[in-house]
């Protein structure tokens, strides 16, 4: 009985069909594939250069110039030229005043002021000269004679009554845009009230704080790039301007930099992002796809061309921009850097190179 036992169990084991030498022999190979299998790189030339540091800045945009206006006389609006953002040129008119008033000032001042000359002519005539030459008589005699006959003092109240119409009409002093209107047409103001601000955008800087460190290194000239926070696109081309030598509170000194351009599509206030660049020389530069991270320090991989294996090192990032890297430490001139492909390399893995990268 215990023999017949024995014999079922083992009949299975010896019925079962056994892989055929074909099959193993594929998977032999599969497996040897496997192993064989090399990842893709693609490398480029660990070179020194000069290398281009970026900083992001906030800013604000501001105008150079920028004037409140204000009214130099009292009286009823009766010409008026405001419009919020039209552009307006030196000397144009901004409002003017009701000026009857001073119209007839103005008149009897013209005719105190003839009244003047006939009398000055009168004295001339009786000192021997002749009227309406002033050069008839001695310098003396003209000066007395002006002064009798009432000349200089109505030319004083003449110029006056002119000067005063002259500040029933504002002028814009600088051409801008008209902004920040507070009177209305018709309204009667007094002088020293506020009328509007005139904007100059041709004027425009971006106004940066910055780090009193960073601020060491900044010279005047140096270009900047900047984008509007809600316009990423558009880019504003500029070039340091001012710096001023005081540090506040916070460690931050005032950069200024001059909009190249005529400033029509900005307007005063904006806010930005600034970059600002300054160079250093001889630096190792790699891209910075080349930068991977293995327990938690910076790894770049290099190919070993005797072996054709990917070595990494540790290095030490010196400096950074939004492309590149310039290594302080852990790399040598003319190591081949990979830069594509070594997301999941370990040392020692085996690569294939494909066409190099361009710097």
């Amino acid at each position: 009985m215990l023999s017949i036992l024995i014999l079922i169990i083992f009949l299975p084991s010896c019925n079962a069909k056994k892989p055929d030498l074909e099959t193993v022999t594929a998977k032999a190979k599969e497996e040897a594939s496997l192993i064989d299998q090399k990842t893709k790189v693609r490398v480029v030339k660990a070179t020194l250069e000069t290398f281009t540091i970026q900083k992001i800045l906030s800013g604000r945009i501001e105008a150079d110039r920028k004037v409140n206006i204000k009214s130099t006389s009292d009286g009823q609006i009766i010409n008026y030229n405001l419009l919020e953002g039209k552009y307006i040129k030196t000397g144009e008119v901004l409002i003017e005043q009701d000026a009857q008033e001073l119209q007839l000032q103005l008149e009897q001042r013209k005719n105190e002021y003839d009244d003047a000359i006939m009398s000055k002519n009168e004295r001339i005539i009786r000192d021997g000269g002749f009227a309406d030459q002033d050069s008839s008589v001695s310098p003396q005699k003209l000066e007395y004679i002006n002064i009798l006959s009432g000349l200089n003092k109505a030319q004083s109240a003449l110029k006056e009554i002119q000067y005063r119409l002259e500040e029933k009409r504002t002028l814009s002093p600088i051409s801008g845009w008209i902004s920040d209107i507070k009177i209305n047409d018709k309204e009667y103001i007094n002088a020293g009230e506020e009328i509007c601000t005139i904007i100059d955008p041709s004027s425009f800087e971006i106004k940066i704080m910055m780090l009193e460190s960073d601020a060491l290194s900044t010279k005047i000239g140096t270009s900047i790039t900047a984008y509007p926070l809600l316009s990423p696109d558009q880019e504003i081309k500029a070039n340091i301007s001012k710096i001023n030598p005081v540090v506040d509170k916070n460690g931050l000194v005032t950069i200024y930099a001059k909009i190249i351009g005529s400033g029509q599509h900005l307007f005063e206030g904006m806010n930005v992002r600034v970059e600002v660049e300054s160079h250093k020389k001889n630096q190792l530069i790699v891209p910075k796809s080349a930068l991977v991270s293995r327990s938690d320090r910076d790894v770049i991989f290099v190919y070993d061309e005797a072996s054709g294996l990917a070595k990494w090192k540790y290095v030490t990032v010196g400096y950074e921009n939004k492309d590149a890297l310039a290594i302080i430490d852990g790399l040598a001139e003319g190591d081949l850097v990979i830069a594509e492909g070594n997301l999941n390399l370990d040392h020692d893995a085996k690569v294939e190179l494909a066409e190099s990268l361009e710097k």
